[in-house]
């Protein structure tokens, strides 16, 4: 895109309980994608 670094990536999310209560949390995982050129 002229040049300019298109970014990629997902977002993963899960619900997750707390060891020690009966809360929960979400969270969340990022996955991006690179390249690097030349090598």
């Amino acid at each position: 895109l002229n040049g300019k670094p298109k970014k990629i990536g997902w977002v993963f999310e899960m619900k997750v309980n707390y060891e020690n209560t009966n809360e929960s949390y979400i969270h969340h995982t990022w996955i991006s994608i690179k390249e690097k050129k030349g090598e």
